[in-house]
């Protein structure tokens, strides 16, 4: 399957998992590396937008475009996700539901449905899985992504 990520252009890995290893996130506590895709190209600048709701620059980022074997990222139904999973702003139960799916299930990564557009899927991936190298595959990266100007209009 094809996975997409949108990143600023000062950070020149696309791969690395080290800003939700440092801040955390929604499915990965602080310390623990967690790349986070979505499953289309406009489900990564929408999941983009809502984390970087003060981009004044549509020209400074990239996309990144990964193939992974769908086996390996198993999607988990909204009804075994935990009952917050969508709490805005997140809880440490999604933090802790990634971790075990990393840690205790020794997972590669999962698919869990967008907080943003429901139908739609991110997947979430481990960076330090001894396979992360062999299965997650670079397709291109550094990819210009202009935001169109209306997108960043304030209303």
């Amino acid at each position: 399957m094809r996975c997409w990520r949108i990143y600023h252009r000062r950070f020149t890995d696309a791969r690395s998992g080290e800003g939700a290893r440092r801040y955390g996130g929604r499915w990965n506590p602080k310390g623990v590396a967690a790349l986070y895709l979505a499953c289309s190209p406009a489900l990564a600048l929408a999941e983009k937008l809502v984390q970087a709701p003060s981009v004044q620059q549509s020209d400074d980022f990239l996309a990144a475009e990964f193939q992974i074997d769908a086996r390996h990222l198993p999607a988990v139904a909204v009804d075994r996700l935990p009952p917050d999973w969508d709490a805005e702003p997140y809880t440490s139960t999604t933090q802790e539901f990634g971790y075990r799916q990393f840690r205790e299930h020794g997972r590669l990564g999962f698919r869990i449905p967008s907080v943003v557009v429901p139908i739609e899927y991110n997947a979430v991936i481990a960076p330090e899985h001894p396979h992360f190298s062999v299965q997650v595959r670079l397709i291109r990266e550094a990819i210009p992504f202009p935001f169109n100007k209306r997108l960043l209009r304030k209303r």
